[in-house]
């Protein structure tokens, strides 16, 4: 049970951390923390882009995942609501991922 509580505090964890760096997101381009790719990191524009859009997106897929989680545990057994709502929150952020380098190209390679 302990196992199932600790998934299923995933999606929030993860709406909570990408509302804190969507309010704060890093100021300076780092290696330490935020949206940190070579595409990102060519600018401070395109920095800031990244840092602020992704943590967006970071923070709706927590709040989607944690849906998911409740509607799993509603539907199904523990084991299936665990492996539902860890693929959805890692099939989300590889999507995310995704999106975000197509965006930065498309707006910053010119």
């Amino acid at each position: 049970m302990i196992l199932f509580l600790s998934q299923l505090l995933m999606g929030p964890l993860m709406a909570g951390l990408g509302y804190y760096f969507w309010a704060n997101p890093p100021k300076k381009i780092n290696k330490i923390y935020g949206y940190r790719t070579p595409r990102s990191m060519k600018s401070q524009e395109a920095w800031d882009y990244a840092n602020k859009y992704s943590a967006f997106l970071m923070c709706m897929i927590g709040i989607f995942t944690s849906a998911v989680q409740v509607l799993a545990y509603l539907l199904y057994d523990q084991v299936t609501a665990i492996m539902a709502g860890g693929a959805v929150l890692v099939v989300c952020l590889i999507a995310m991922m995704i999106y975000m380098e197509i965006q930065l190209k498309e707006k910053f390679d010119n």
